[in-house]
């Protein structure tokens, strides 16, 4: 059961929080959730062409064309808020 747990757990890709930002104002996250440290969701995988970087998105390719799940470093701003 562990080694289930591990290799079929859901992946949550690690986003820098400035790729998070981006992904943020064109609308490419859904279903956050905030906790004291970390940011997660979903992303959408179509249209991130220049809005991550060509290696990324290859590698959320290779989990499939879904959406996937996400997670980010909390970073205090205000204006996180506004967007």
């Amino acid at each position: 059961m562990m080694l289930r747990a591990v290799f079929f757990a859901p992946h949550a890709e690690n986003l820098p929080y400035s790729d998070f930002k981006k992904l943020v104002a064109q609308g490419k996250v859904s279903d956050l959730t905030l906790t004291r440290e970390t940011i997660t969701g979903n992303l959408t995988p179509k249209g991130l062409e220049g809005l991550l970087p060509a290696e990324k998105i290859a590698e959320l390719k290779r989990y499939g064309d879904g959406t996937h799940r996400f997670v980010t470093n909390r970073v205090e701003d205000p204006q996180l808020a506004s967007q």
